[in-house]
C-alpha cells in the first residue's frame, strides 16, 4: 500500500508543476491549446497594426523528435520573429486586450524583450471593433518558464492564457 501511496503523490506534484494564467481578451474564435511543452526555440507575431493577428510557436521537447511549429490565427500582416537561446526561457508576458488581443510583449531569463508586438486596437469611425484595451502584466510563477499558450483565435487572436511549466534540466544547462 505504501508503493500506491507514492505514486499518487508522484502524480500530484506532476500537477503542481504547471499553472496557467487567467484568459485575457474576449470569447470569440476557435479555441486554441498548445500544451506543456519543454522549450520554445522560436515565436513569431503577426500584427495588422492593431491587434495580434496570429502567433506562431516552434516548440522544441527536447527528446531528440523535431521541432513542433503550432499557429494560433493567421500567419498575415506584419511579422517579427524573435529566436530562443538554448538556455533562454520566457519567464514574464505583458498583454493588452479587450475584445481581441492587441498586443503582447515577453521578456526571457536573460532579460530580452521581445516585442512589443500588436497595436491599441482601432480608434473610432466604422472600424472600432475593439477600442484600447488595458495592459496586464503576467510574470511567471517562481522557477517556471512559458511553456505553452491557450486561448481562441480566429482572423485575429481574441483571447490568450499562458501555460507556465518547470525548467528542465537541459535548459538550464544549455546542453
Amino acid at each position: 500500500a505504501a508503493d500506491n501511496d507514492d505514486n499518487k503523490k508522484k502524480k500530484n506534484n506532476n500537477k503542481n508543476q504547471f499553472k496557467i494564467s487567467p484568459k485575457y481578451g474576449g470569447d470569440g474564435g476557435q479555441p486554441f491549446d498548445h500544451g506543456n511543452n519543454k522549450h520554445i526555440s522560436k515565436i513569431t507575431m503577426y500584427t495588422d497594426g492593431h491587434v495580434v493577428v496570429g502567433i506562431e510557436m516552434m516548440y522544441l521537447n527536447l527528446d531528440g523528435r523535431g521541432p513542433k511549429l503550432i499557429v494560433a490565427g493567421k500567419k498575415e500582416g506584419e511579422s517579427q520573429a524573435f529566436h530562443l537561446e538554448k538556455n533562454e526561457f520566457i519567464t514574464w508576458a505583458k498583454v493588452r486586450a479587450n475584445k481581441f488581443v492587441q498586443e503582447l510583449t515577453f521578456r526571457t531569463n536573460k532579460g530580452k524583450m521581445l516585442g512589443p508586438v500588436g497595436g491599441q486596437g482601432w480608434r473610432g469611425g466604422i472600424l472600432s471593433k475593439d477600442k484600447c484595451g488595458d495592459e496586464t502584466e503576467v510574470p511567471g510563477p517562481f522557477k517556471k518558464q512559458l511553456c505553452g499558450i491557450m486561448g481562441g483565435a480566429g482572423s485575429f487572436v481574441d483571447s490568450i492564457a499562458f501555460r507556465w511549466g518547470p525548467v528542465p534540466e537541459k535548459v538550464l544547462s544549455g546542453n
